[in-house]
């Protein structure tokens, strides 16, 4: 399982620029629920756009989930489906920016209602996606986790 994910990691990064975040997403879309079910390595989830790269000071646009992040996920956030995660590359396409650190940027999907949180490493050889959930599905609170988030920026 860690050798196909490595695969998949190695053939998106061949794929044309202007495929890449496509072919990421689908790879999220049909792969990543048989990783998560036994995750080892880390699993290629989406591509950060090139102002975002630069921001964050990475050298790389793959954003990867470790294992360990997604034994976090499974615990903290057991509401989000597996499904869901191929929405990771439209938080970071469509959503709203923030950063919130040095090599930490939060991404607001408003109109879909997810979080995405990437960071690079020190290094900036590998960039992570550390936290992938919903907002509140009740307005109220909802519209107050939106204005927290934005806060940050």
């Amino acid at each position: 399982r860690a050798a196909l994910v490595q695969y998949l990691a190695d053939r998106i990064n061949q794929v044309p620029a202007n495929v890449m975040a496509a072919a990421t997403r689908s790879v999220a879309r049909d792969a990543f629920a048989s990783w998560a079910e036994k995750p080892v390595g880390s699993f290629p989830m989406a591509i950060l756009p090139a102002q975002y790269v630069k921001a964050l000071g990475s050298q790389t646009d793959l954003i990867r989930l470790s294992a360990e992040t997604m034994a976090k996920q499974l615990k903290a956030h057991p509401e989000v489906a597996l499904s869901e995660y191929s929405l990771v590359q439209d938080t970071v396409d469509r959503g709203r920016s923030i950063q919130d650190a040095e090599q930490s940027m939060v991404f607001l999907l408003e109109d879909g209602g997810y979080v995405s949180v990437v960071k690079a490493t020190a290094t900036g050889k590998a960039l992570f996606l550390t936290s992938f959930r919903r907002l509140s599905s009740e307005d109220a609170k909802r519209q107050r986790e939106i204005q927290r988030l934005l806060k940050k920026k």
